[in-house]
């Protein structure tokens, strides 16, 4: 059987709460995947129970729009792994999950409008 284990490299260090994620694969056989995360390489957390394979431009490969939705954490480890052979897998180096957006009051203004950076976003509101 073929065992494909390793990690995707030059992903950035941090990833923003809020944020969506693209994650891409290939070299998986299945129809479907299993994406979870870890922080500490023991205890994984389900992201996608059944995620659609070989949506990518050739066969097997993959990806999926993942919204972060978990707390500010480091070393968030994302594994990819097929759904009919568990030892089948890739995963992601560790990235940091830290907070997306920083808020500021303008001129010291009491009322509730503001102005709001989107760290790495590349806008401003």
């Amino acid at each position: 059987m073929f065992l494909f284990q390793g990690r995707v490299g030059n992903i950035m260090a941090n990833k923003n709460t809020g944020s969506v994620w693209v994650l891409q694969w290939s070299d998986i056989i299945s129809n479907t995947v299993k994406i979870e995360y870890t922080t500490n390489s023991v205890d994984y957390n389900t992201i996608a129970l059944s995620a659609t394979n070989h949506n990518g431009p050739e066969f097997g490969q993959g990806y999926y729009n993942w919204l972060i939705n978990i707390s500010p954490t480091n070393n968030v480890i994302v594994r990819i792994s097929d759904n009919d052979y568990s030892d089948m897998y890739v995963e992601f180096d560790p990235v940091n999950i830290v907070s997306g957006y920083k808020y500021l009051k303008v001129n010291g203004s009491s009322s509730n409008r503001g102005m709001c950076l989107g760290i790495n976003r590349g806008f401003l509101v």
